[in-house]
C-alpha cells in the first residue's frame, strides 16, 4: 500500500479517491529537501518506496498525457503541507498571496502570467481593476523573478560532459598516431626496396656492359 509522506495527510492507495495520484521524489537535491520540508517530519529521509500525493501540490503543477497525469519538474508541494521558514522558493513556482486567493481563477492566472513576462503596468492595472471591479485599489507590484546561477549538478553535468569530449579527442588522436606510425614504417620499407631493385637493375646494367666489351 503506497500512502502519502506528509504527516496528517490520510491518502493511501488502498481509498482509490479519484484523480488522486501518488508521486515519488525528485533525485535533483534542492528539489528533494524542499519535499522533506513540507512533510514536517523531522531527522527522516525518504525512502525509494515514500511518496507524496497530488493533493499537496497547485493544478498548474501538472500535465496530461493521454491518460496519464504527470507532475512537472521542480514542482514542490505547497497546498496543506508544514511549511518551514528555511523553504526556499522554487524560481519557476510563484506562491498564491492573499489577494490571488480572493480573484477568479483566469485572473490568478493572468497575474501568474504578468509575473514572468514584460506587461506595461497601464495593461496590469486595468485587468487588476476588471477583477477587483474597484478602479481606486493599488494593484500589486508584478516583480520579475531574479535569474539565479545554475545549480550544482547542473554545473557537474557539462563537467562531465567536457571530460568524455577530451577523452573521445585524446582517443582518436591516439589512432590517428597509431596509423600515421604504421604509415611510415611501410613507407621506409618500400623505401628501401626500391632502392635495392634500383641496385640490382645497376650490377646488372654493368655485367652487360662488361660482357659487350
Amino acid at each position: 500500500m503506497v500512502s502519502c509522506s506528509i504527516l496528517g495527510c490520510n491518502s493511501n492507495s488502498q481509498r482509490k479517491i479519484d484523480n488522486i495520484t501518488f508521486h515519488r521524489f525528485p533525485k535533483e537535491p534542492a528539489i528533494h529537501n524542499c519535499w522533506i520540508n513540507a512533510t514536517g517530519r523531522d531527522n527522516w529521509l525518504p525512502t525509494k518506496h515514500s511518496r507524496v500525493c497530488s493533493k499537496h501540490f497547485e493544478p498548474h503543477c501538472f500535465r496530461q498525457t493521454g491518460c496519464v497525469t504527470l507532475l512537472n519538474l521542480r514542482s514542490i508541494p505547497r497546498l496543506y503541507v508544514h511549511n518551514k521558514p528555511e523553504l526556499p522558493l522554487s524560481p519557476i513556482q510563484i506562491p498564491r498571496t492573499n489577494v490571488q486567493e480572493s480573484l477568479p481563477c483566469k485572473c490568478v492566472n493572468q497575474i501568474q502570467k504578468f509575473r514572468t513576462s514584460k506587461t506595461s503596468k497601464a495593461t496590469q492595472t486595468m485587468f487588476y481593476n476588471e477583477c477587483f471591479g474597484n478602479k481606486t485599489q493599488t494593484p500589486p507590484q508584478f516583480e520579475t523573478p531574479v535569474e539565479t546561477s545554475p545549480p550544482k549538478w547542473k554545473l557537474a553535468h557539462k563537467l562531465q560532459q567536457k571530460t568524455n569530449l577530451v577523452n573521445n579527442q585524446k582517443k582518436k588522436i591516439a589512432v590517428l598516431r597509431s596509423k600515421l606510425w604504421r604509415l611510415q614504417k611501410r613507407n621506409t620499407y618500400l623505401s628501401s626496396m626500391i632502392k635495392a631493385q634500383s641496385h640490382n637493375h645497376q650490377e646488372t646494367a654493368d655485367a652487360f656492359v662488361s660482357i659487350d666489351s
